[in-house]
């Protein structure tokens, strides 16, 4: 088992994303991570500078603390993510052989 996070954001401007990006790669940048790892800057549908985070842990403690920070590094109001943005995790079972599909196991939407 592995256990992921995935977010999808929008922010008012460049420079927000860019802070909150640094911030939740500096944060991976020592952390055990299973399979591939992306923090990528996007457009999102509604033309805000946006980005997209998708990472697996091999503890759920270690899920679990990402995850606190992540939104640590969110923040609210005017410095928060735009209406629509997510962060969602779940236990993976993409580890195993013939892998069941993955379940939300909690989700914040702002």
């Amino acid at each position: 088992m592995v256990y992921a996070v995935q977010g999808h954001f929008g922010f008012r401007n460049t420079a927000r994303r860019d802070a909150v990006m640094n911030n939740v790669q500096t944060r991976l940048a020592s952390e055990v991570k299973w399979g591939v790892t992306t923090t990528q800057a996007i457009t999102t549908m509604a033309g805000d500078p946006g980005m997209v985070v998708e990472v697996r842990f091999t503890t759920d403690a270690a899920r679990d603390s990402f995850w606190n920070d992540v939104i640590a590094f969110m923040s609210t109001g005017i410095n928060g993510p735009t209406t629509g943005s997510y962060i969602q995790q779940h236990d993976c079972p993409h580890d195993g052989v013939n892998p069941e599909p993955c379940v939300i196991s909690e989700r914040q939407d702002y």
